[in-house]
């Protein structure tokens, strides 16, 4: 077991391990990088306060390799480790203790890699970290961060595309800054307070809900677009609940998302806005052939919300597709006959026009 190394006091600057988080890591089972899996973990590191780090994948990204180092302000390594994936799955956690210190400061570099290539990188500078309670910091990876890694001249040394002090959002799928305030991230929930699922898919009764469960934007021509439409999630509970809301298709899906996160307040509600793209110009026309689900987690359910959307249009086929050639039809020969056809497979009708050329005279 290395559980203590998951665990590091960030106000002290130093990478000393409190002997009472080790004792409790080992009461739960977690592993050099596990996953925390009791209550009593947190409601015993919530009396001290500190960070919970959350390492996910949105489900867009290859990788099988996973690096996090963890520093302090003065650049002192507290944890750096490489894990494999999966034998190491994901999502998974660590946790940064506070010393009391409002100033507490870590920063954080997640890279994932794909044999020698890094697919994502990002990194995060999180500021006063909380005392007497725990926080919760999400590192969601993506494959729309992709494009904003690259490799070092070293040949080893993944470096962000991004300028300094910013790093990539998967959801916006540009840079952002790396600064984090601590003390706007949401309280950690344990885990008999947590949402459970119920077994249609969405939350058990009396739990927080998503309605409705399905968004139909109908027939939509292609090259236009059709107006967006709302979800509403409803928190019955006397406490927070933190949320995620992401396309499952992610970057390659025909709506975007707004916002894609936030917190429930206790009997509180929140919208999310779903936006469909521009269907493009050429596009399939099947049923439903732009439809995706909306992804709705709820601390650790997740609720899936129908998208459907199918393009409207034509699809002519030329049969035979480059047409017919008649070469040495003799003068005064009369009708000539041949195969030629326009075949419409899409689901809207077309209109056009048919145009015989040749050399004169016929």
């Amino acid at each position: 077991m290395r559980a203590a190394r998951n665990t590091f006091d960030a106000g002290s600057l130093s990478s000393k391990v409190f002997s009472s988080f080790r004792s409790i890591t080992r009461a739960v089972a977690i592993g050099g990088f596990g996953l925390l899996g009791s209550a009593c973990s947190a409601n015993q590191g919530s009396a001290r306060g500190g960070l919970l780090v959350i390492i996910s994948n949105d489900g867009t990204l290859k990788l099988d390799r996973l690096s996090i180092k963890v520093t302090n302000a003065a650049g002192i390594a507290l944890m750096q480790n490489d894990f494999r994936v999966p034998e190491t799955p994901l999502p998974n956690t660590l946790s940064i203790v506070s010393n009391g210190s409002a100033t507490a400061t870590a920063t954080i570099v997640v890279s994932a890699w794909l044999g020698d290539v890094p697919v994502d990188l990002r990194d995060a500078i999180v500021t006063q970290i909380p005392e007497g309670r725990l926080a919760v910091f999400e590192v969601r990876l993506s494959a729309a961060c992709s494009g904003f890694v690259k490799i070092a001249e070293d040949g080893r040394t993944p470096i962000s595309t991004c300028e300094p002090g910013f790093t990539c959002d998967p959801i916006q799928q540009k840079c952002v800054s790396s600064d984090v305030n601590a003390s706007a991230l949401p309280d950690y929930a344990p885990p008999e307070s947590r949402v459970d699922a119920g077994v249609d898919g969405g939350p058990a009764s009396g739990l927080p809900s998503v309605t409705p469960l399905v968004l139909d934007f109908g027939d939509v021509n292609c090259g236009a677009t059709t107006a967006a439409k709302t979800v509403t999630l409803e928190n019955p509970l006397d406490r927070s609940v933190v949320w995620f809301a992401t396309p499952a298709k992610g970057p390659q899906s025909a709506f975007t998302v707004d916002p894609v996160r936030g917190t429930l307040a206790p009997h509180g509600n929140a919208v999310v806005t779903v936006i469909p793209k521009p269907v493009p110009a050429v596009s399939t026309t099947a049923k439903n052939g732009l439809g995706d689900q909306l992804e709705v987690t709820l601390d650790e359910a997740t609720v899936r919300v129908a998208l459907e959307e199918t393009a409207a249009g034509a699809v002519l086929t030329f049969l035979p597709e480059k047409g017919g050639t008649y070469d040495n039809v003799p003068l005064n020969s009369g009708a000539i006959e041949g195969p030629l056809a326009v075949v419409n497979s899409g689901n809207r009708a077309a209109q056009g026009s048919l145009t015989l050329t040749g050399s004169a005279p016929f």
